[in-house]
């Protein structure tokens, strides 16, 4: 049987409106406004077909209806399997409203029918495709019973894991032993510790305290100050600075990120060039006006690599 990746996660419509200038509460803002397909899990699993990995099972829930139409269409021209889908009641959604800085200033999830689908019930009907998946990607949209289950029943099995924000955190909180590769932004480090991460140093500090707690890899993004990291292995951290970029839409870069991390681990590739690799994916990610960058191909991200950091994957 061909290694495959099981993703587990959300995927919605996505809308997305871009303020011209400062955002003023309680009035009408003038800007502009982009529909398009989303989920933190569908943005990770269409950035891995962009680069060419499709051996992907995708587990998730759309609906049935008009969005449910257009997401299973987005989801199907990516090449991978999507026998896993359920489509049941209504679409989620996901509504970001972005700053004149291209960062996201608030947003508001519609998930509840993901929860109601995607179930202990149903993971246990499709129990040997988790048990046959090389590894499994899911984030922290997903419940924590859905953490517990996928544990407790595959022990031996690495999960890769976005906690997605702080309130999505608390799901994976405690469970961070159990956890093979985990993403994370500093305010979500902050969360899971109960102690302040602001700073580099502080960030890897943070690393050694994630690599005590039994997390195999870490991965904590500070934005513009770039990433720290570190693995077991060597319980060491490490700081890679973030290559200079023009960002037209900070959405999207943290699960191009996570679908880095997760195409190198699948190829067992080395941790200085997975980390390097998972960089310019996200910074591909923030020169597109859109949540995933579509214009990419793992040719582009070589280069890219080569270019700000001089390696190449036979170096």
């Amino acid at each position: 049987m061909e290694d495959y990746i099981l993703s587990i996660g959300g995927s919605n419509i996505d809308i997305q409106g871009f303020s011209k200038g400062r955002i003023l509460l309680k009035e009408s803002n003038p800007g502009k406004i982009n529909v398009c397909a989303g989920g933190v899990e569908r943005n990770i699993v269409n950035n891995l077909s962009n680069i060419g990995l499709k051996n992907i099972k995708f587990v998730t829930s759309i609906g049935d209806d008009i969005f449910g139409d257009i997401l299973f269409d987005n989801i199907k021209s990516l090449g991978i399997d999507t026998s896993y889908i359920v489509r049941k009641g209504s679409s989620t959604s996901y509504i970001a409203i972005m700053n004149n800085d291209k960062d996201m200033e608030i947003a508001v999830s519609d998930m509840d029918s993901l929860d109601e689908n995607i179930d202990i019930k149903y993971l246990e009907s499709i129990y040997e495709i988790i048990e046959n998946a090389k590894l499994i990607t899911i984030d922290a949209v997903m419940g924590r019973d859905i953490f517990e289950y996928l544990i407790n029943n595959f022990p031996n099995k690495k999960l890769i894991s976005d906690a997605v924000s702080i309130k999505k955190a608390e799901h994976i909180k405690g469970l961070e032993n159990n956890i093979y590769a985990l993403k994370i932004n500093s305010n979500e480090a902050s969360f899971l510790l109960d102690r302040d991460i602001n700073t580099i140093d502080e960030g890897k500090e943070a690393v050694k305290i994630f690599l005590d707690k039994g997390v195999k890899e870490i991965y904590i993004t500070f934005g513009a100050l770039g990433i720290c990291y570190g693995i077991n292995e060597d319980y060491k951290a490490y700081h890679l600075e973030a290559p200079k970029v023009n960002i037209v839409n900070a959405s999207g870069a943290g699960d191009a990120f996570m679908a880095g991390i997760a195409y190198c681990l699948f190829h067992n590739y080395s941790l200085d060039y997975k980390v390097k690799f998972a960089a310019v994916m996200s910074m591909l990610a923030l020169e597109s006006e859109y949540t995933v960058n579509d214009n990419i191909s793992l040719d582009i991200v070589e280069k890219r690599i080569k270019d700000i950091f001089g390696t190449s994957l036979n170096n």
